[in-house]
């Protein structure tokens, strides 16, 4: 009897210890959105908070600090409807849309101030660098601002036009004309989007900018780029750089179309990512660093929701609610809790 009483109170006593020695697995929260920045990136928890990672240097993770974080934290701003993240600074449309930014040149500190004669209600936004654009939701009208370091936040309006999407480069804005049908593109400060007219009598469902090249997704699922193709961010199978949209071989049915610095992906509608261009960082996550000018599947990467491409790395939301990021990482941009670049996609890190 004494012997068993002995034995139960050493399984007890062991079943204490383990439970001290092994704690519970944590949970990893829930994100209905994404938001990626060329070093930076953001994600909206479904309980409403949103919460930022990656570089600070321009106080853009808004947490009242200039500290970089390579792992989420939650920031005390408001929930927002759309978010639009540049090298140093970030804005975002709030209730009604109304714009807000923050970060580097922002007089007085990391908190959000009202964009100055910004239309009163927002259905768009976008940033590339220290520039940013919106597109006013009633009259489609566009309006752009920066150097957010040298200039207030007042936007310039882009006259007689209504846009329907918008995107932005280095130097460059392009923006999706409902009326007609076409892309036209102009120089940043120009008052008129009369430059170029890119494509015309197709209609564009979405516009994607990066480092030096431009991507439409058009309605039938199709995706043409131009610009720069020195890595074959282009996906037509050279690395010819072109003034005209080429077609991009091999992908078909798109949902998504993002673009990095000198790489470009798409999720498709059966929910997988495809990428194509530089690979110097693993942008490709194809096990190499070598560049490739036409798509390629992200191995392991299914039941995407969201997909998101700035600076040198990419970023996807998965049906779970997680989020995995893959390329880059020099600044904590993938989220993952170091400075390593990943060559596959790594799940963010809380």
């Amino acid at each position: 009897m004494r012997r068993t009483q002995r034995g139960a109170f050493a399984i007890v006593v062991l079943a204490a210890l383990a439970s001290f020695g092994c704690p519970k697995k944590h949970k990893p929260p829930f994100m209905s959105r994404l938001w990626l920045g060329p070093t930076n990136g953001c994600s909206l928890l479904k309980e409403g908070a949103l919460a930022c990672w990656g570089d600070n240097v321009g106080g853009q993770l808004a947490d009242g600090t200039t500290n970089a974080r390579p792992t989420p934290a939650k920031v005390s701003i408001d929930k927002p409807d759309e978010l639009a993240l540049g090298t140093r600074h970030a804005c975002g449309l709030f209730a009604g849309g109304e714009a807000r930014c923050w970060g580097q040149g922002r007089p007085g500190g990391p908190s959000p101030v009202l964009v100055s004669s910004a239309p009163l209600s927002a259905s768009a936004i976008v940033a590339h660098g220290d520039r940013t654009c919106a597109i006013a939701s009633s009259s489609r009208e566009l309006r752009c601002w920066g150097s957010l370091a040298d200039a207030p936040f007042v936007p310039a309006m882009v006259r007689g036009v209504q846009v329907s999407a918008v995107a932005l480069t280095d130097y460059t804005v392009c923006a999706a004309v409902e009326q007609p049908r076409e892309v036209r593109c102009f120089g940043f400060g120009e008052s008129s989007p009369s430059t170029k007219t890119i494509l015309s009598g197709i209609e564009v469902a979405s516009l994607a900018g990066g480092g030096s090249h431009f991507c439409a997704l058009l309605r039938d699922g199709s995706v043409r780029c131009w610009g720069r193709n020195e890595s074959g961010q282009l996906g037509d199978g050279t690395s010819t750089d072109s003034s005209e949209p080429v077609l991009v071989h091999g992908v078909e049915n798109v949902a998504t179309v993002a673009a990095g610095n000198r790489h470009t992906c798409a999720r498709l509608k059966t929910n997988v990512v495809a990428c194509w261009g530089d690979n110097r960082f693993h942008q490709l996550s194809d096990g190499t660093t070598a560049s490739r000018a036409h798509p390629g599947m992200i191995p392991g990467l299914n039941s995407v929701l969201e997909l998101a491409s700035a600076g040198d790395a990419s970023c996807a939301r998965l049906a779970d609610g997680g989020i995995r990021c893959w390329g880059k990482n020099d600044l904590g941009q993938l989220g993952d809790g170091t400075l390593r670049d990943h060559d596959v996609p790594m799940p963010i890190k809380w």
